[in-house]
């Protein structure tokens, strides 16, 4: 598609800006070719607007602005091998088809253009000053505008127009103008290789994004594609204020900004995604637009920033002690100290926040509390932040408004510096049989009714995000944590809504999660479950109701199985039929599974059935803290509970019930309580070290109130 001509680009400029009165003179005396010759060096020789550091910008292997790494790949760009999106490098030919998709997926072609290679080219320029890199950028500059638009795949269009017929993948131009062009532009200002012809060209490429970034049919609400929609409009506004129309793009741009800020993040900071790289695509995308308008002198909105540290405090705190926020939904495991860098940077006053950033040369040492997020429905049980410290994730919140997994009570279990129960995290966005099981349950570390997973993908995407938070309980306290959530939208894709799921976990601080489902069906017939757990171990091995994941030189975990309900065991790994169970994607990639050892409880009756399972890390040594769990009984029977003990390697014992949410008393052996949850710690002469209730007053024995320091046998 041709763009504008030379003299409709001066005509949509505004003359009065600062040092555009050569070119107004000569164009106003019909002299073009000294007007663009002006406006050339107008741009060669500008002070304002400031552009940020170029070693501020990211290229798409996160190299630095000096490094060998960057001009060795540099250098591989010049040779047309480019690596995208987790494929090996591809080697492509000497004339680019910017709709080139060497690996079958189309996110390849997607990736390629957003022009993230622009911004390693330009490190490397500016690093050697070796012209070879300024000629390739302006090749594939010129090259990029003349195919535009360009068909990628069957549905999307590349553009900075809108054809027909196409789907408009109107992030990428939201991408290309906050990301990429910009700083790209500013790098090769002042090479020989690009030309004022080149410039010119590029200039107009910039106006014809911001006229379709303008278009509300490519603004997005409600989504990382707004964000970065309206970062790429506010960048062309703030870094052209050349142009007429330049202030209103940045006026739409930062209004959609400041609009997006208060619908996509939860008051408790969580983006409404619900997945932790989307979740830093938008911030990233606001904190993009607010820098550029700080280093330019130009006004934000008040509260602008109010909503971003609540968003940086959830990075923070919903974070496992590796300071990897958690791989839930279509997302890997963010890193975020980087993003707590720059947190520190926004919010000085946040010493948990200048900790991390400091790796704890100073602040405050972060809160080692366990931590709720009750509208993202994110529960975070820890013992504290040091890298070996157990932690456990558990998701009892919405689906997300994007991205989602068919996962909600899904567990993650960390100790011992590793991932020990694992969500699979991000898988490329194909239509494989691969794609498909990574969305669905089965792949998750939740239940399976009638084999049949959860069910809530369909559904008009408003109905994904809540205006308050969806039923739970959450109790936290020094000794213990309890929390527990309700899935009940159905199973299969009828969404079968007989049998409802409630999950409950019980947390006897530091490292024993006492983990209870609690399947509730509404009819009288008998109903089958399957609940699975993901190690990220080597191997697993199961001994009657006991999983026992085992690596080499590395820790692991054990799960002690009970049930109301005959149960049992077995290690999938690998399995293809009757269905997928016991993949997971290799080495953290996002385009390859392997077997991975999986403990898969099966169990099922008439009527409530309970089945809890006791979770603890064990180190590399071996030297787990659990020797056994038996179960006792309990009663009345009109009563659903479960109870047990859990018997310690040091002799001491924990007696835990959980029961159904009531009013009823459990009663346990020669004792009772009418808690919902609980646990008593008893040492090895049987006097009472800690009693842990949830939703409860106190434990009974022989008609007499426990307290701590009594002994019981």
């Amino acid at each position: 598609m041709e763009q504008i001509t030379d003299n409709q680009l001066f005509d949509e400029l505004d003359f009065t800006q600062p040092g555009l009165a050569d070119a107004a003179s000569a164009f106003r005396a019909g002299d073009l070719a000294t007007a663009r010759s002006a406006f050339v060096s107008h741009f060669r020789t500008r002070s304002y607007p400031v552009a940020l550091p170029l070693e501020k910008q990211e290229d798409l292997r996160g190299h630095g602005f000096a490094s060998r790494e960057v001009t060795e790949e540099a250098d591989r760009i010049c040779d047309h091998v480019f690596e995208f999106v987790g494929h090996p490098p591809q080697k492509l030919g000497k004339e680019i088809a910017w709709n080139e998709d060497p690996v079958d997926y189309e996110q390849w072609a997607i990736s390629f253009n957003r022009h993230f290679h622009w911004i390693t080219l330009s490190k490397a320029y500016r690093t050697t000053g070796n012209e070879k890199y300024a000629q390739e950028f302006v090749a594939q500059l010129r090259s990029w505008i003349a195919a535009m638009p360009v068909e990628i795949g069957t549905r999307w269009i590349q553009a900075g127009w809108a054809p027909e017929g196409k789907m408009s993948l109107s992030l990428d131009a939201g991408i290309r103008m906050g990301q990429t062009w910009v700083p790209a532009f500013y790098a090769f200002l002042d090479s020989p290789s690009f030309t004022d012809d080149d410039l010119i060209a590029m200039v107009k490429a910039f106006r014809d994004h911001a006229v379709y970034l303008m278009d509300p049919v490519h603004f997005r609400s409600l989504s990382n594609w707004g964000v970065m929609e309206s970062n790429g409009l506010y960048h062309i506004g703030v870094y052209f204020p050349e142009f007429s129309a330049s202030g209103d793009w940045r006026g739409t741009a930062m209004s959609r900004l400041h609009q997006e800020i208060d619908l996509q993040m939860y008051p408790d900071g969580a983006q409404i995604e619900l997945a932790s790289g989307y979740h830093h695509v938008s911030l990233r995308n606001f904190v993009m637009a607010y820098e550029a308008a700080v280093a330019n002198d130009l006004p934000v909105p008040d509260d602008y920033l109010v909503s971003l540290e609540r968003a940086y405090h959830y990075s923070l705190y919903v974070s496992l002690p590796d300071l990897h926020m958690p791989p839930v939904n279509d997302s890997g495991a963010y890193d975020i100290r980087q993003a707590m860098r720059d947190a520190h940077g926004y919010f000085p006053g946040r010493k948990d926040f200048e900790w991390i950033a400091t790796d704890g040369t100073s602040g405050e040492p972060v809160d080692d509390a366990s931590t709720a997020f009750p509208y993202a429905g994110h529960f975070v049980m820890r013992s504290g932040w040091n890298a070996e410290d157990p932690c456990l994730f558990f998701d009892g919140g919405p689906y997300g408004y994007g991205h989602q997994h068919e996962d909600k009570l899904n567990i993650i279990l960390y100790g011992h510096g590793e991932t020990l129960i694992a969500d699979p995290g991000n898988y490329q966005y194909d239509t494989s049989e691969w794609r498909r099981y990574m969305l669905s349950s089965w792949s998750h570390n939740t239940v399976i009714v009638d084999g049949q997973g959860q069910h809530q993908y369909g559904k008009p995407r408003e109905e994904y995000i809540v205006d308050e938070p969806l039923p739970h309980t959450w109790i936290s306290e020094p000794g213990f944590d309890y929390v527990s959530a309700e899935y009940g939208e159905g199973y299969g894709p009828d969404e079968d809504r007989t049998v409802s799921h409630r999950r409950s976990i019980l947390y006897i601080k530091p490292d024993i999660w006492v983990v209870t489902d609690i399947l509730v069906p509404s009819d009288d017939g008998g109903h089958t479950y399957e609940s699975a757990f993901h190690f990220t171990s080597d191997d697993a091995e199961a001994d009657g109701l006991c999983a026992l994941s085992s690596r080499q030189d590395g820790p692991g975990c054990v799960i002690y199985g009970l049930s109301t309900a005959d149960a049992s065991l077995r290690i999938a790994k690998g399995e293809r039929e009757p269905n997928l169970r016991g993949w997971m994607p290799k080495d953290g990639g996002i385009s390859c599974c392997h077997p991975a050892p999986t403990a898969v409880y099966g169990f099922g009756d008439k009527g409530t059935v309970l089945a809890t399972y006791v979770i603890s890390p064990i180190p590399a040594d071996g030297s787990g803290s659990i020797a056994s769990v038996t179960r006792i009984p309990t009663s009345p029977v009109g009563v659903s509970a479960i109870a047990g003990i859990i018997h310690k390697t040091d002799g001491t014992q924990m007696y835990f019930v959980q029961s159904t949410a009531g009013d009823q008393r459990v009663y346990v052996r020669d004792g009772e309580t009418d808690a919902e949850a609980g646990a008593m710690v008893v040492d090895p002469s049987g006097r009472i070290e800690a009693i842990h209730l949830a939703n409860g007053t106190g434990v009974w024995g022989d008609g007499m109130k426990l307290t701590v320091g009594d002994t019981i046998y």
